[in-house]
């Protein structure tokens, strides 16, 4: 259970300061220290004139601060996101001390004591967080999805119910028969 869960834990930190190598949440944690430096935030943070996020609902606390870091100097700032396709909110939790691992870099100016094997987890907030550091947004709503056009769902759909009834008796066209079929002319 939860002691086995620590010494894994326990080892895979072992292993990764032996080897000298850092993991995505290292990087990340690295990525804020710098950026929370007087000395070195603010020349990385000029450095870029226009900051872009995709997929910005799936971002964790930490990452919108790297964001809101980054994007402070100038103030250029275009995040795109759907709260309704959010999906690494499953992540959201607590972390317990037999679920985490000590970070040597935590010891100074940490932005948590410790941190999870698990990737960042979303949070619904960060939008809110970015107006109150930045200022209101302007918001654009792109209300045209491209990516699904009828032409696309029809291939899509096709795609997916073919092999559903060729498995039940239907006729089998062969290798992407019932896909150009559904295919507009």
């Amino acid at each position: 259970g939860r002691a086995a869960a620590g010494r894994v834990v326990s080892a895979y930190s072992a292993a990764l300061r032996a080897a000298g190598c850092l993991d995505y949440d290292d990087l990340l944690l690295h990525a804020l220290t710098l950026l929370r430096s007087a000395a070195h935030g603010p020349p990385i943070a000029r450095r870029y004139e226009h900051v872009l996020v995709d997929e910005f609902q799936d971002t964790s606390s930490l990452q919108c601060e790297i964001v809101t870091s980054l994007a402070a100097a100038r103030k250029s700032l275009m995040v795109v996101g759907d709260a309704h396709q959010m999906i690494y909110s499953w992540r959201e939790g607590s972390h317990s001390p037999t679920t985490t691992r000590h970070s040597p870099l935590t010891t100074h100016h940490s932005p948590r004591a410790h941190h999870s094997l698990l990737p960042p987890q979303a949070n619904p907030a960060n939008l809110a967080s970015l107006a109150a550091a930045l200022g209101p947004p302007r918001q654009l709503r792109l209300t045209r999805n491209y990516r699904s056009t009828p032409q696309i769902l029809a291939v899509a759909r096709a795609a997916l119910t073919a092999p559903i009834v060729a498995a039940a008796g239907g006729a089998d066209d062969g290798p992407g028969g019932a896909v150009a079929a559904a295919a507009p002319g």
